[in-house]
């Protein structure tokens, strides 16, 4: 596991000195110049030697030093001499073996602030014992070649450059090998000062250590105590850089900040760091460092990397690039806080793959500075094993700052084993706005399962933050999605900050096995809001979508826009206020945008509800796209509700569909009120056809002390086909359906309109305004009823205005008569009455006379005789000119004759025609000769009286 620092006493010192002086692995190799700068051979370095002469000139901030092995034996010391005006050391190794560091190197002259670089490509190892006490920073490098700018290089392998040329500050390290040799550290040196202390690897205050090298690990070494290395820059920089091949890895030195920087070809190499604290935390009220790293992959175990302030200024950032992955697991932690008014740092991570299993990103403020933030940017990005990303505000300051920003991008990410991802605010907040956000975005999926989370939480005054996830597919599996206020003390004024909200954008989003996507507030700060876009489909299976008041903040609102709805086995989507939620608050409301819901489970549903005194919210149907119908698939008695419990106002259900609206199957919409509070109504428009079929319901009722509510429909046409419209009171009033048809009311099957009425109280009232009412015949034991009955109250009155109603008439509805029935009565009070105002048709209304004289005959074209044309006279049997004069009689004229005479048939003597007829003139022209000619012209040709003229005359 990961440790911050590690303090041991003297003992400890002297058991690590007994270790290795007993191993077999002790090395004892010493320092060898190697003839190329006038560095003179230290002798041994047991227990010290020092490192004089090298290659420099008065003015060159530079010193130069070439061996041909370096390496410090256990326990000795290495000093190298320089003088005040030298600003770089730098130390090659031009032999073949590795640099073996088991014991202190170390500089004269501590305040001189001069930086050491150790340069040696065939590989550089610390040992337990190896450790540093240098007053500048450290560079270690398997790199062949040090770059001065445009002066020249400091190579392994040339030996001949002319080092007093070279004045400028190193400005990259060169790779010429195939493949770089490894920097191995396992130090777990005391520090020089403070030997029970131990400090491992350790560069003074604001400055910098970097190792550069091919593969680079941390390990513990053979034999040696159960304790982390440590490796520290305290408000300085580590950084730590692999690369594989042939490189250039520029290096910039800013005054004591030195860092990398790599081109976007570099082939780089793995960092592997187990047992180990990386810390560049800052003292006393000085600002913590920065840790960056740089690789192919790394893998993080029992590790940490840790940027902490503890005073006024700010924590450090840590950054993580690799091309490969990042594993993060064992209990390592990655963390920047700030415990002061500095603000903190932020944490980077950028790689193919992220994993963490058992492992933690922290960004933290403890005191009155903001949190940092937390990026990460992969192909994959898991987290197992009770893994966290956190953002935390957590102070018992007056005045506390504001929560960091989690980011996440990635194509998939999954969190398994209890991980998750958090952000809290608590304490009193010097702004009350949020913040931040958990913002993640995923190209192909995001997965929550076994117990994970995303939670967003304040506690304080601040706002808490948001949550904002991006996906074409969501799983959530016995995990939760949720936001909360929560109060710290006895009363609710702890908690006044708002409550996050949770905003989904997916296409397909699944709940299982209890998951839950949640929004409460148990403070005087309202709840968030919950919300699913543009989604395919939204399924629930045993789980809940909620928001929830118990105090005096109001619930959040739940807002879902999809086209298909499935909830399942229980699971629910609900709004409520709880029996302790103030009478000021109110619970959240819906607002679903939805073409098909299917319910299925008797506990299955969506509920707005409160418990107390505080008022229930409304829910809202819509359809997801314009122009498509509402369809509600009920099975097993799921629901629809809004209801009271308690002395609060029961919530409203309002269905806006012009495209029609069908609920079908075993289950229901309904108000409720079972305590004292009125139940709200029930208000369904639309434009097309409402259906209730195959024994769904829609019913209000006021089943405790309270009022029920009023069921209102406007639609084209309804359609009850075993199904019902019901409106029921037990003590209180109200109760009443109104439905305002414009083409038909159909009833059909065994289906029900009742405003129905218990104990005393009196029933209610059922107006239909429709232009036809037609029941069919019925398929069930009882019919298909109008009713407005009551026990021992009053019955209510039944309002029809219709033009006309087919199958149905008043008369008693009783159970099993098989009748269409339409009744208003009651069993021991007062019948109520019953209203039919239908049409009554007026014969005349509407009719024109005929007109009694003839009309003008209008002037014919000269048809001749010959054509189809008839005329056929029917005798006295014609109509009278108009309905109020009495028929003519139907009686014959006939010729009498003598007894046995018959009656002559007529001669027909078929005579020729021979008068010419005349032809009216239409119109006249001039000839050649100027005569005028009178014209006539053809009549219409579909008519069966023709004339044809080829002249004029």
């Amino acid at each position: 596991m990961f440790s911050k620092k590690s303090v041991f006493g003297v003992w400890v010192f002297i058991k690590i000195i007994g270790c290795h002086l007993l191993s077999p692995e002790v090395v004892w190799s010493q320092v060898i110049p190697d003839g190329t700068t006038p560095t003179p051979n230290p002798g041994s370095c047991l227990p010290s030697c020092t490192i004089e002469g090298g290659t420099s000139t008065p003015t060159n901030p530079n010193l130069f030093h070439s061996f041909e092995q370096f390496s410090v034996p256990t326990n000795g010391i290495v000093i190298f001499e320089h003088g005040p005006t030298i600003r770089n050391i730098v130390a090659r190794v031009t032999g073949k073996n590795s640099s073996d560091i088991d014991g202190l190197i170390r500089t004269s002259s501590l305040n001189n602030n001069a930086n050491l670089f150790l340069i040696n490509p065939n590989g550089i190892s610390f040992g337990p014992r190896g450790g540093l006490d240098i007053g500048g920073s450290f560079i270690a490098t398997t790199a062949n070649v040090i770059q001065f700018g445009e002066q020249g290089l400091f190579s392994t392998a040339d030996t001949d450059s002319e080092l007093a040329l070279l004045t400028v500050d190193p400005t990259a390290f060169l790779f010429t090998q195939d493949t770089p040799q490894p920097i191995v550290n396992q130090s777990i040196a005391p520090n020089p000062d403070l030997p029970f202390l131990v400090d491992g690897l350790r560069v003074e205050e604001g400055r910098s250590l970097i190792l550069l090298g091919g593969n680079i690990t941390f390990e513990r070494a053979p034999n040696s105590l159960n304790i982390d290395l440590p490796i520290r820059a305290p408000g300085g920089r580590i950084e730590l850089g692999g690369v594989r091949n042939s490189s250039i890895v520029s290096l910039d030195i800013n005054d004591d900040a030195l860092s990398l920087s790599y081109a976007d070809n570099t082939i780089l190499a793995d960092i592997t760091i187990n047992d180990t604290d990386i810390d560049v935390s800052g003292l006393s009220n000085n600002r913590a460092g920065d840790i960056t790293i740089t690789a192919n992959s790394l893998s993080l175990n029992s590790s940490g990397l840790l940027s902490d302030s503890f005073g006024t200024e700010n924590a450090g950032n840590i950054s993580i690039r690799t091309n490969n992955f990042v594993t993060i697991q064992d209990g390592s932690l990655v963390s920047s806080t700030s415990f002061d008014s500095g603000t903190g740092g932020n944490i980077e991570v950028i790689a193919e793959d992220i994993s963490l299993d058992n492992g933690s990103l922290s960004v933290t403020a403890r005191g009155m500075g903001d949190a940092g933030r937390i990026l990460l940017d992969a192909e994959t990005i898991s987290l197992n094993a009770e893994s966290s990303i956190r953002s935390d505000v957590d102070s018992f300051a007056e005045m506390v700052g504001n929560v960091g920003e989690i980011r996440i991008r990635t194509n998939i990410f999954s969190l398994s084993g209890e991980s998750r991802v958090s952000i809290l605010t608590s304490g009193e907040a010097m702004s009350l706005e949020a913040s931040s956000t958990v913002n993640i975005e995923a190209k192909d999926s995001i997965s929550l399962v076994d117990r994970s989370s995303i939670t967003s939480e304040t506690r304080g005054r601040a706002n808490a933050s948001n949550i904002e996830i991006s996906t074409p597919e969501l799983v959530i599996d016995n995990s939760a999605i949720s936001a909360s206020v929560n109060e710290e003390g006895d009363d609710f004024s702890d908690a006044t900050g708002q409550g996050g909200t949770i905003e989904i954008e997916t296409q397909v989003v699944s709940l299982l096995n209890s998951a839950q996507i949640t929004s409460n507030t148990s403070g005087d700060g309202d709840a968030g809001a919950i919300s699913i876009r543009d989604a395919e489909s939204v399924s629930l299976s045993n789980s809940i979508i909620s928001t929830e008041t118990s105090a005096l903040g109001n619930g959040g609102d739940i807002d879902i826009t999809t086209q298909q709805l499935t909830a399942s086995a229980g699971a629910n989507i609900s709004a409520a206020a709880t029996n302790t939620a103030a009478a000021s608050a109110q619970s959240g409301n819906f607002t679903l945008n939805i073409n098909q819901i299917d319910l299925s489970g008797q506990e299955t549903g969506l509920f707005a509800a409160t418990q107390g005194a505080a008022a229930a919210g409304l829910i809202a149907l819509n359809s997801a796209n314009a122009g498509e119908a509402l369809t509600i698939n009920f099975q097993e008695g799921a629901q629809i509700s809004a209801a009271t419990s308690g002395s609060g106002d029961g919530g409203r259900v309002v269905a806006l569909v012009p495209e029609g609206i069908t609920l079908t199957g075993n289950g229901s919409l309904s108000t409720r009120s079972t305590g004292a509070g009125p139940a709200g109504d029930i208000d369904i428009q639309t434009n097309g056809q409402f259906r209730v079929q195959n024994g769904a319901e829609v019913e209000v009722s006021g089943e405790g002390t309270g009022n029920s509510g009023m069921l209102d429909v406007i639609a084209e046409t309804v359609v009850l086909n075993d199904g019902k419209l019901l409106a029921s009171v037990q003590a209180g009033e109200d109760g009443n359906i109104n439905l305002e048809i414009e083409d038909a009311l159909i009833l059909r099957g065994d289906s029900l309109i009742s405003a129905e009425a218990f104990n005393t109280a009196n029933g209610g009232n059922v107006n239909i305004t429709t232009p036809f009412i037609i029941a069919l015949s019925p398929d069930g034991p009882n019919g298909n009823d109008i009713q407005a009955i009551a026990r021992q109250g009053n019955g209510g009155r039944i309002a029809i205005q219709a033009n006309t109603l087919f199958g149905i008439e008043e008369n008693k509805a009783t159970l099993g008569n098989r009748t269409n029935d339409i009744d208003a009565s009651s069993e021991a009070g007062i019948d109520g009455e019953v209203i039919i105002d239908t049409l009554q048709v007026d014969p005349d209304e509407g009719i024109d006379p005929l007109p009694s004289s003839l009309a003008a005959p209008e002037i014919s074209q000269g048809c001749q005789t010959g054509s189809n044309g008839q005329f056929i006279a029917t005798g006295q049997g014609g109509l009278p000119s108009n309905p109020y004069e009495p028929l003519s009689s139907d009686g014959i004229q006939e010729d009498i004759y003598p007894a046995g005479q018959t009656l002559p048939q007529p001669v027909s003597t078929q005579q020729t025609d021979t008068t010419e007829t005349l032809i009216e003139a239409q119109g006249w022209n001039r000839d050649e000769q100027g005569n005028i000619v009178l014209l006539a012209t053809t009549p219409d040709t579909h008519s069966s009286c023709q004339v044809t003229l080829n002249g004029a005359f």
